[in-house]
């Protein structure tokens, strides 16, 4: 009783996972990945996996959707699988999609439900996503400078 809870360790991702696949031949050139919350946290492990296996190199297309598209982004600009887990493992993903302002009235109860529910109809959501770009807009600066200079966070498809 009284005790501070310890901080759970960083999450790690196992040394090797797909090495008894390198000998063999994957004719993969593009990764689509689905959308559904935690999956984009899985996708870290299954892209160890593919980088393991020496299947990631010849990966020259990325797309997803919702959870899917955040890890397709990723390895689209050259993350690495140990990168998005740093990346992913630092923040707390539900402050940054539920951004909701409020958030800050939830000490009434019911509020942030009535106040999600009002934004859905007068402004067609129930979290604006502001955290969440200015979040990954982050990401993708600060690992764009290292890899492609010439981008920042505001690339386009075209680019």
């Amino acid at each position: 009783m009284g005790q501070t809870p310890s901080k759970p360790a960083a999450p790690k991702l196992p040394a090797t996972i797909g090495e008894r696949f390198k000998d063999k031949e994957f004719p993969f050139e593009n990764l689509v990945l689905e959308g559904g919350g935690a999956k984009g946290i899985a996708y870290i492990g299954a892209c160890k996996f593919l980088e393991d296996a020496g299947i990631m190199p010849q990966i020259k297309r990325f797309a997803g959707t919702s959870a899917g598209a955040i890890t397709a982004t990723l390895l689209a600009i050259g993350l690495t699988s140990e990168e998005m887990l740093k990346e992913l493992s630092e923040k707390n993903l539900l402050e940054v999609v539920l951004d909701t302002r409020w958030t800050k009235m939830a000490w009434i109860p019911g509020m942030a439900n009535v106040g999600k529910f009002i934004d859905v109809i007068t402004a067609r959501g129930a979290c604006p996503g502001h955290e969440f770009m200015n979040w990954f807009g982050d990401i993708l600066d600060r690992h764009l400078k290292k890899r492609h200079p010439s981008l920042d966070k505001d690339v386009t498809f075209d680019q």
